[in-house]
């Protein structure tokens, strides 16, 4: 099982804030990286975007930004992504229950993954 790398937040010196599909990150040298998953990712890119950036997250700190909630786009983020990131940015939140809707599922995601392994 993957697990979350701690960092502390005075020792950031180079965060990168980058699409989660750019494959020109996997190697690249950094301290932290914010990948977007959402808007910045092109819809053709979006199914093949939370593998790419899982494998920056195996790598480094890693907080994403993932595709808006109660969507098949999101789930699948969270499913690729949970307990293997520092955390999860929703995007353009417009009520409570979206956050809750996220944070139910990256910890039911982890909590399956943690019982498998």
């Amino acid at each position: 099982m993957n697990t979350v790398p701690e960092i502390a937040s005075d020792s950031l010196v180079r965060l990168v804030f980058a699409p989660g599909d750019n494959e020109r990150l996997v190697g690249k040298v950094f301290d932290a990286v914010l990948l977007d998953l959402e808007d910045a990712v092109p819809q053709d890119r979006k199914g093949r975007a939370p593998g790419l950036s899982a494998e920056v997250a195996a790598s480094r700190p890693c907080w994403v930004r993932v595709n808006r909630p109660f969507g098949d786009e999101c789930g699948r983020d969270l499913e690729a992504l949970a307990g293997t990131v520092l955390g999860f940015r929703v995007p353009k939140v417009e009520s409570a229950a979206e956050v809750a809707w996220v944070a139910d599922r990256a910890r039911a995601t982890r909590a399956m993954a943690s019982s498998s392994s």
